[in-house]
């Protein structure tokens, strides 16, 4: 794997788990640990990041993959959901102390 994309991943996605973690402070679908709902969230943001990607392939309207870096950024994107995951543990352990 890249690390570069493990990284990117990470960072990209520990703020936005942060804000899911305050809005869904029960259950998340049918997950009550803070650690697996953490990693769930973290790979349900990746999803929703490939399916914008998807969509911008496909039709062209947000214009990411049409840019000089768009096809880079796509392949950072798709080696970046070990970095999402992970964030998402992490949150759940900060979740777990407070």
């Amino acid at each position: 794997m890249n690390w570069k994309g493990i990284v990117f991943g990470f960072f990209l996605s520990l703020f936005p788990v942060f804000i899911l973690f305050k809005i869904f402070k029960g259950r998340f679908l049918f997950v009550s640990n803070p650690y697996m709902k953490g990693a769930l969230m973290g790979f349900v943001l990746w999803l929703i990041c490939a399916l914008l990607f998807y969509i911008d392939a496909v039709s062209g309207a947000i214009g990411i993959l049409r840019s000089e870096s768009g096809p880079a950024l796509f392949a950072l994107l798709t080696s970046s959901i070990q970095g999402f995951i992970t964030a998402g543990i992490v949150v759940g352990a900060f979740s777990k102390k407070f």
